[in-house]
């Protein structure tokens, strides 16, 4: 909660906070404090700057998987986001909601989000075919081939 009130209270002195948050012993604290719904929510701004900076990473049949690009002078996130892109010729609502869904569970469950990378996933029609466990394979080779957190 009080990283919360200092981010937004002061951006300079939040940046100095976030780096060392990300860096420290407090990493795995402040991991434990997010919310399901903060790994997912995005502001207009940050999609185009997001979709505008990353670069693709890997695929399987109807799923890309694209990661944000950071320069030296960027901040490096203190947790993961994951941004999924469901356009309508996927398929029917319920289905590409299933998909959503499914993604979402895998990441929050499989802890992917201490690994601080921003990852946009962009889904096809033939994306709907994959079963759980090829998701989950998929987005557990993909995004947690960086260095070990601890």
């Amino acid at each position: 909660m009080g990283a919360k009130l200092l981010i937004a209270a002061e951006p300079k002195a939040a940046k100095n906070y976030q780096s060392k948050l990300s860096n420290g012993p407090f990493r795995a604290i402040f991991i434990s404090m997010i919310k399901f719904k903060e790994l997912f929510q995005f502001s207009q701004k940050e999609i185009s700057t997001f979709i505008g900076k990353s670069k693709f990473k890997a695929h399987i049949r109807g799923l890309r998987l694209m990661q944000v690009i950071r320069d030296a002078n960027d901040v490096e996130p203190i947790h993961g986001k994951l941004l999924i892109i469901t356009p309508r010729t996927c398929g029917k609502a319920n289905l590409r909601n299933q998909l959503r869904r499914r993604l979402k569970d895998i990441f929050y469950k499989e802890q992917l989000y201490q690994y601080p990378e921003i990852s946009t996933i962009i889904a096809s029609r033939s994306a709907m075919l994959h079963t759980f466990d090829e998701l989950k394979s998929f987005l557990i080779q993909n995004i947690s081939k960086k260095k070990d957190l601890p």
